[in-house]
């Protein structure tokens, strides 16, 4: 009826399939490639019925925004054509632990997995150990920003004193984070050693 009253030539089907595809959708990564489950779409055409939908990326899919085409065509090569959305949420793991000199200075990094879904990816931080907050070290609890590419770092000072205490530790345990999830490293150690110190001889000449 509808190509009657445009005045279409009803002998001929040039009108593409009816598409209909699923929302978009939005999960957790589970590595550097993500299965994902995209749903259903189904077409139908006036002339053909049934036609099975198509997609031009088939997963898994990398972390970050990944744009999916479907397409349905009929007999006649009309092609109708939808985008579905599918974000794939990048994980932010710590770097092992190091060690550092008392006095010295030492780099902590967070690493993604794979680009996040959108910038920045905020890294929540609370600072725990045996090493005393503005004491022994600089550090306290924060956050680590990664405000582009898949790593961000933060610099721990710590400060010499006369006192032997040993080894002692500052622990970073990422709390909620914003653009990506935890890791398999959701905490690190940074563990700070006494300089060495050279023993005092005495002579005695009797």
């Amino acid at each position: 009826i509808d190509e009657y009253l445009m005045g279409s030539d009803l002998n001929v089907d040039d009108y593409p399939p009816l598409l209909t595809i699923p929302d978009s959708v939005t999960v957790d990564s589970t590595g550097v490639k993500t299965s994902v489950d995209l749903g259903v779409a189904t077409a139908e055409d006036a002339k053909d019925g049934v036609v099975v939908p198509t997609i031009d990326k088939v997963g898994p899919y990398n972390t970050g925004r990944n744009i999916i085409t479907w397409s349905a065509s009929d007999k006649s090569g009309n092609i109708s054509t939808a985008q579905q959305i599918v974000d794939v949420i990048p994980q932010v793991t710590f770097e092992l632990s190091k060690s550092v000199r008392e006095g010295g200075s030492v780099e902590v990094i967070a690493t993604l997995n794979g680009s996040p879904v959108e910038y920045p990816v905020i890294v929540p931080f609370k600072v725990d150990g045996s090493a005393q907050k503005q004491i022994d070290h600089d550090l306290i609890d924060g956050q680590l920003v990664i405000s582009e590419g898949v790593s961000g770092s933060l610099a721990i000072n710590t400060f010499t004193d006369d006192v032997i205490e040993g080894v002692e530790s500052i622990i970073l345990t990422m709390q909620e984070i914003t653009n990506a999830i935890t890791g398999s490293l959701s905490n690190t150690t940074v563990s700070i050693y006494e300089e060495s110190i050279a023993p005092k001889v005495s002579l005695n000449i009797t």
